[in-house]
């Protein structure tokens, strides 16, 4: 008759088994010890983002965070005074305002190039008040540069992108680089607008379409003001009373010419 092996000689080869709820206290043990180090590291060395960030930083990205929502506004603001530009384009009225539609060919920018145009104004300009993160003089702050991606929707203009901060305080340190804005101007329902009367427009070289411009301002709930700038040139301003910046409606004027150089 077989004898069963017992539990001493089951423990001397290494086989002893752990009861049930042996293994799930091991386990929980473990599960915190695990936490409880990645915690630690990302106290230490880690990326942090709003949510998980201590709270003695939090003004630090505060801060940040409201200098590239002004730098974006700003840039908004900007590419509508300019036709979708951050600077003054090669065709433009001596105001400043981009042209276009100029001897018989549609000159539009696309979404595309109004979206690096955006992206280009505020890198260039959220520097200057970046600078102010000084007055956090407890803190050693370092940054890279901002690599900025601008995506203009219906109705809003989504700022995203990477920006490096490395903050040190003592043996700790922190890091973090993601930041997304939302600016709730109808930028791309105003383009969309001004798409559609320029694809009118070049079915019509000629002159302006008056009751495209009726039918435009109805469908987006938009205002146009149309004014002759010279002999040859339309002004044509757009005004959104749903979207504000500072209080102020926003405003994106472009012109078309209608001069046909022989």
């Amino acid at each position: 008759m077989k004898r069963g092996i017992s539990h001493l000689e089951l423990d001397i080869l290494g086989f002893l088994p752990y009861k049930k709820n042996s293994q799930i206290t091991v386990f929980i043990i473990m599960a915190i010890v695990v936490i409880v180090g990645i915690g630690t590291y990302l106290y230490i060395n880690g990326n942090f983002t709003r949510e998980n960030l201590p709270l003695d930083v939090h003004p630090i990205y505060t801060f940040i965070e409201s200098c590239l929502e002004e730098a974006g506004e700003d840039a908004v603001v900007e590419i509508g005074k300019n036709g979708g530009y951050a600077s003054i384009s090669k065709f433009s009225t001596n105001r400043g305002n981009a042209i276009y539609f100029i001897n018989k060919n549609n000159i539009m920018p696309s979404k595309e190039e109004i979206e690096e145009q955006l992206s280009l104004y505020i890198e260039n300009n959220v520097e200057t008040c970046v600078k102010g993160v000084s007055q956090f003089y407890d803190f050693q702050i370092s940054h890279d540069a901002l690599d900025m991606n601008v995506e203009i929707e219906k109705d809003e203009v989504i700022l995203f992108g990477s920006y490096p901060f490395q903050i040190s305080e003592g043996e700790k340190s922190y890091d973090f680089k993601n930041f997304k804005i939302n600016i709730p101007v109808r930028l791309g329902v105003i383009y969309s607008s001004i798409k559609m009367y320029m694809e009118k427009q070049m079915e019509a070289v000629q002159e302006v379409c008056v009751s495209c411009v009726y039918k435009l301002s109805l469908k987006s709930d938009l205002y146009f003001h149309l004014e002759d700038y010279d002999e040859k040139t339309v002004l044509f301003t757009i005004t959104d009373e749903k979207s504000k910046i500072d209080g102020k409606e926003y405003v994106f004027i472009f012109a078309n010419n209608y001069e046909v150089k022989q």
